[in-house]
């Protein structure tokens, strides 16, 4: 139904409200449409009856209409209260005594007090407001106040605050003034409504306020037929007050649902229609409340799936219908049933399969590619040992062609002094053949950029001066080093070591000693002590000269000293900071 509809039954209800109201106060009391039960028997014992069953029918459409639980909950008490009313003033009219009359009398005014309090509560949860912590108390506070209220008008007789009356005057219910508290009763009524008009006015929108004008201009009317009622002129007076109460509260409330005031399923329906989504709402037994104009229709297996889980309001489910593999369903769980959504998967569908087949090619190109690297890898493996065969060679080239030479020298005669000489030249034979297996040993880990600790630094050179002293050469060596050094370093320790050692080896009666210290952050210092005697050159090897020859092209500063048959070298190595050293096996 369109908005338009919706004003058009609002105005026709408002209007045969209105005009009932004028007839009951224009006409004469003799004629009144609704004349007082006990002057007629046509008065209003009639249409208060009737209208009890009217409001539960009201009650039910309400039920069926306003899809917010608490809302509809407040809105089911007013009815209630409203058709409470009726049967009171029913009792009321028909009672014989005076005390079952005033009774009737101050039982109106629970009715009054609470069906605007709950009228303001529905704005409160209409726009939101009933969350804030603030409001919730407000609440309390008010239903307390609304409580106090009724206590007083509900305890008149032994007060009376509220209506002031002689209890001995026939005339009681006609000759009374009012009291304080009907004072703010009224003053009550005008604070709620007012709250409630303001709400509404605030968070409308558009249309919306227009229309809470025309309920605003209703209540307003009922408002002056109260005044004309409390000071008594003749056509309020001679009304039914509760009858004219329950028709205004049931135009006004209806009203607000009408004109979407109030959530209601009307504009439910207008929301679902222009949706342009495949969503429809369903009960619990599986029944479509609403569907948009997009929805389809839902296969049987879906909806009894649905009906099948326990779906409570935030709840969700994904399903499938077989058969329909670019469709899929999602239920969401609410109040009183399911929202199902539609969605056609089609694109997504065919994403995936482009997805799929990219994958599948992505999987081809990296078994290629891994195939490829394995082979590069196994390439580039092949071209570092190349290259480590190489520096190798290089490094231990020198060393291997002296080996050459002096094997080559080797003595063929068997004399003594032949035999000697083979003796000392093959014991030198093996102290370069050690040198080489070492020195091969730090190559390969000057590969893996690996740092020496001072003890394996000392263990090195310990093994070293251990097969010199095999050789037949007096040696000994101190190492006074606590950090790790570069394995460069190392390298150029153990090769102007050597230098030494080959050079001492020459010599008859050699004694060597060898001192490695840190000289300073950057620096570490070789020290060797050379002592000889003097004897002929029987060797190739000058003392001085080819031990100078030697350390040249070394990359090391050094000073070499012969002072009375000691040979004294000092040496400058480069040793910056490395790395702590790792786990190295022995060499």
């Amino acid at each position: 139904m369109r908005s338009g509809v919706s004003r058009k039954s609002v105005l026709w209800a408002a209007g045969l409200g209105l005009l009932l109201l004028v007839l009951e106060l224009a006409l004469p009391s003799t004629t009144r449409v609704w004349p007082y039960p006990h002057e007629s028997a046509y008065g209003t014992t009639g249409p208060m009856i009737l209208m009890v069953p009217l409001l539960g029918l009201w009650t039910l459409s309400i039920w069926q209409r306003c899809p917010d639980a608490q809302v509809r909950c407040y809105l089911m008490r007013c009815a209630a209260m409203l058709a409470l009313l009726q049967l009171v003033a029913l009792v009321k009219y028909t009672a014989q005594s005076d005390a079952a009359v005033a009774l009737g009398w101050y039982l109106y005014y629970p009715t009054i007090v609470y069906v605007p309090l709950l009228v303001l509560f529905c704005a409160l949860k209409t726009t939101g407001l009933e969350r804030r912590s603030w409001v919730r108390k407000l609440k309390v506070c008010l239903l307390v106040a609304g409580a106090i209220l009724c206590l007083l008008v509900l305890t008149n007789d032994l007060h009376q605050l509220t209506f002031l009356f002689d209890p001995l005057d026939p005339l009681w219910d006609v000759r009374y003034s009012y009291g304080p508290v009907y004072g703010a009763v009224y003053a009550w009524l005008v604070l709620v409504l007012g709250a409630f008009y303001t709400l509404t006015a605030v968070y409308a929108r558009g249309m919306r306020r227009r229309l809470v004008a025309l309920v605003f201009v209703m209540t307003l009317l009922v408002f002056a037929y109260s005044i004309s009622y409390n000071f008594r002129f003749d056509p309020a007076l001679n009304s039914n007050f509760a009858l004219t109460f329950t028709i205004s509260c049931v135009v006004n409330i209806e009203g607000c649902l009408q004109l979407g005031l109030f959530p209601a399923h009307k504009k439910l329906t207008r929301l679902f229609e222009s949706m342009p989504f495949d969503v429809r709402l369903l009960t619990h037994s599986g029944e479509t409340a609403f569907a948009s104009k997009a929805a389809a229709s839902v296969p049987d297996s879906v909806r009894e799936r649905l009906t099948h889980f326990e779906m409570h309001p935030g709840a969700r489910v994904t399903l499938e219908a077989p058969g329909e593999k670019d469709r899929l369903y999602r239920g969401f769980g609410v109040s009183g049933g399911y929202v199902l959504v539609s969605e056609d998967i089609s694109e997504l569908n065919e994403r995936r399969q482009r997805l799929a087949v990219q994958l599948l090619q992505l999987r081809r190109r990296n078994r290629v590619l891994r195939h490829a690297h394995a082979v590069r890898e196994s390439l580039y493996r092949q071209q570092c040992e190349e290259e480590l065969l190489d520096e190798v060679d290089a490094s231990l080239r020198e060393t291997v062609q002296a080996i050459r030479r002096i094997l080559a020298s080797l003595p063929s005669t068997s004399d003594e002094p032949a035999r000697i000489e083979r003796r000392r030249k093959l014991l030198l034979v093996k102290l370069l053949v050690s040198y080489c297996k070492r020195k091969g040993a730090l190559v390969l880990l000057g590969t893996d950029d690996t740092s020496f600790d001072a003890q394996h630094l000392r263990l090195v050179i310990n093994e070293s001066m251990a097969d010199a002293r095999s050789s037949e050469l007096d040696c000994a060596a101190w190492v006074g080093l606590d950090r790790p050094l570069p394995i460069q370093t190392v390298n150029t320790i153990y090769d102007c070591m050597y230098d030494v050692l080959t050079t001492a080896f020459v010599r008859k009666d050699a004694t060597l000693m060898v001192f490695v210290t840190e000289k300073e952050a950057d620096l570490v210092e070789l020290r060797c002590a050379l002592e000889t005697t003097k004897s002929e050159q029987s060797s190739p090897y000058a003392l001085g000269d080819e031990l100078r020859r030697r350390l040249e092209v070394r990359a090391v500063q050094f000073c070499l000293e012969e002072d009375e048959g000691v040979l004294h070298l000092n040496v400058l190595i480069a040793a910056p900071a490395a790395e702590p050293a790792a786990t190295l096996t022995g060499t």
